[in-house]
């Protein structure tokens, strides 16, 4: 059931199904790597593509066009106070500044749920849904894990909710109501409440080998935030009363949750990472029959796919969240963030989805490969149980304690940026505001360095030790702007010493109000970047893009088709004259780009010269076409 040579990257399952095209998408992650929600738009714009190796790649044109079709309708909810500081020079991170929504943390754990919802419309055919239940954040790490993708088609107005959506509704309805900032956009607002409707009527189809399933969300926060009272919100039973022996997988434990869910003499089996086993009392551990550790050898050769092509990369740690119980000739199986820790008794919020079906297919031998299928078994190795338990680093967890609650002290501490416009030296004054003067909860001897992104680690500002109304960030040039902020934080005690550094979304007030066009500006820089631009919009994706922009990239400075009458070259009018003809829509880009781009000084002039007497035409012909 779980082969291990059966690899699948995020973006493949972000694609929209063929026939459809992406609408909205909402996504939760705890931690998150900025970098890696950029690359997220490309698997919704088909921009992308591999190079020889298989590795995927994308020009900065590509990645730009798939941020300006899609940043907007991309809602990533994730933990405040871990988004890890991306390089300084990385411009075009200012297009999904409205696309994170910090949440703040949950009571009793944090907000952990690794889950994507996919909105899909196609013309003629009803709504289409993916849900992908993941147990990775949304970060470039390269360990082991497990991805569910489950769809199905919105059913029509009027007819009854479905078995199987209203708890991922209630899921999507809870989570603009924990975020940090309120309220959320309306945009972010909009797309919530559109998802909500439909996906109580959403008739989802269990994947193979699957019999049946159900969404789980956990979290007494989670309730809360519904209205719910804690005496009435669900209960987790946990996994026994579906089975009769569990198999564990992941890579966090807790004592008591081991102990709540093993049962000795039941043939149960664990398997963790050694550091975290190691912590373990070794009286937890001898409950089950069998414990693993994940093999330091389980990287494994570097695997083909089915083309050739070798797999980027190789795989290393363990990430995955796997419960399987056996029951009689059928077997349960739970994957998603929830880790074997207090996590499952309703501390933070997490989101399972459990799965059922035959033994045979999908019970704890099929996973692990007992009959030699090539499962999870052959990275394993036992783990050898210590007679006598070794204490802990008690000072290393009250310093991982006080920085994780100097994280939650900063994001909530209602921190705003303001900036203020220097028209003759045309930069920008920034300088964050604290409300009373101080961040409360802040643990001693606390501290704190602030930047913008844009900025590198060494042009941060030291925080001051005493009250402070506001702190100045010095000037900024426009392409400095940011809503970003990274905060270098170290805590200690004693001689010893925690430091990490994390990002922040915070509001900000007294944004130029032509922001994104002097963006679109600034990325192009010059008219042949701009010609390149205008070939991509009007290629089909894929190779197709990759072709085009490969071929205007041959051209020498802005000499030949970038400096040329392009009113006179009938390959750029015959490829307007096919768009209108075949797929009318990138009309609409191509006019919808050359206005933002007029808007902003000086961007008519990189247009091609002789392009808009071609274009304006051709834009009054398609206005008189049906959408």
């Amino acid at each position: 059931m779980l082969e291990t040579r059966d690899r699948r990257l995020l973006l493949e399952a972000l694609r929209p199904p063929d026939g459809y095209a992406f609408s909205e998408a909402v996504g939760t992650t705890f931690t998150l790597d900025l970098l890696a929600l950029l690359s997220a738009p490309l698997a919704f714009t088909l921009f992308d593509w591999e190079d020889a190796d298989g590795r995927p790649q994308a020009d900065p044109l590509a990645l730009l066009e798939a941020l300006r079709r899609h940043a907007d309708h991309i809602h990533l909810f994730c933990q405040a106070g871990y988004v890890s500081v991306p390089p300084a020079d990385q411009r075009l991170l200012g297009w999904l500044e409205g696309s994170v929504v910090e949440v703040k943390k949950p009571e009793g754990g944090p907000f952990h749920p690794k889950v994507w919802v996919l909105r899909f419309e196609a013309a003629g055919r009803p709504v289409r849904y993916r849900v992908l239940v993941g147990t990775r954040n949304l970060t470039f790490d390269r360990s082991w894990d497990t991805l569910v993708a489950i769809e199905g088609d919105v059913r029509e107005e009027g007819e009854s909710k479905t078995q199987e959506g209203p708890a991922l509704a209630d899921f999507v309805t809870a989570l603009p109501r924990m975020a940090l900032h309120q309220p959320v956009s309306p945009r972010t607002q909009k797309a919530i409440e559109t998802m909500t409707r439909e996906l109580a009527r959403t008739k989802f189809v269990p994947p193979e080998p699957f019999e049946g399933f159900r969404f789980q969300p956990l979290g007494t926060s989670l309730w809360r935030a519904l209205g719910v009272e804690a005496k009435d919100a669900p209960r987790w039973k946990g996994f026994r009363e579906r089975g009769e022996r569990l198999l564990a997988i992941a890579p966090f434990l807790s004592a008591p949750a081991l102990r709540d869910m093993s049962r000795p003499g039941a043939g149960d089996i664990l398997v963790s990472r050694a550091d975290a086993l190691a912590e373990v009392p070794s009286d937890i551990l001898r409950r089950f029959e069998s414990v693993y550790a994940f093999s330091s050898d389980a990287e494994g050769e570097t695997v083909d796919d089915d083309d050739g092509a070798p797999l980027a990369g190789r795989l290393r740690g363990l990430h995955a969240k796997l419960f399987v119980t056996d029951s009689g000739w059928d077997a349960h199986l739970w994957t998603g963030s929830a880790n074997a820790t207090g996590s499952l008794m309703g501390g933070g919020v997490e989101f399972l989805v459990e799965l059922w079906g035959k033994k045979s297919r999908c019970g704890i031998d099929a996973i692990l490969g007992a009959d030699g299928r090539g499962g999870l078994h052959d990275l394993l190795q036992p783990f050898p149980i210590p007679i006598e338990d070794v204490p802990g680093d008690k000072i290393k967890r009250e310093l991982e304690d006080r920085l994780d609650a100097a994280r939650s002290a900063i994001a909530e501490a209602g921190l705003t940026v303001c900036v203020a416009d220097n028209p003759s030296t045309e930069t920008y004054s920034m300088r964050v505001t604290v409300p009373g003067a101080r961040i409360a909860g802040l643990p001693d001897r606390t501290t704190i360095r602030v930047r913008p992104i844009t900025r590198v680690r060494g042009a941060s500002t030291l925080w001051p030790d005493g009250a402070a109304e506001s702190i100045p960030l010095g000037t900024s040039s426009f392409d400095g702007l940011t809503s970003f902020f990274a905060f270098d934080v170290v805590v200690r005690i004693g001689e010893r010493v925690l430091a990490d550094e994390f990002v922040l979304n915070l509001p900000v007030e007294g944004m130029p109000a032509d922001r994104r066009e002097r963006m679109l500006r600034a990325a192009l820089g010059n008219r042949r970047q701009v010609l390149r631009f205008l070939l991509l919009l009007l290629s089909d994706g894929g190779i197709d893009a990759h072709l085009l922009l490969r071929a205007a990239s041959s051209i020498e400075g802005n000499a030949g088709l970038a400096g040329a009458d392009i009113a006179g070259d009938s390959n750029v009018l015959e490829t307007l004259l096919r768009a209108l003809d075949l797929d009318p829509v990138k009309i609409d880009r191509i006019e919808r780009f050359v206005a933002d781009l007029c808007s902003s000084p000086g961007g008519e002039d990189l247009l091609p010269p002789g392009f808009l007497g071609i274009l304006d035409p051709i834009v009054k012909v398609r206005k008189t076409l049906t959408p």
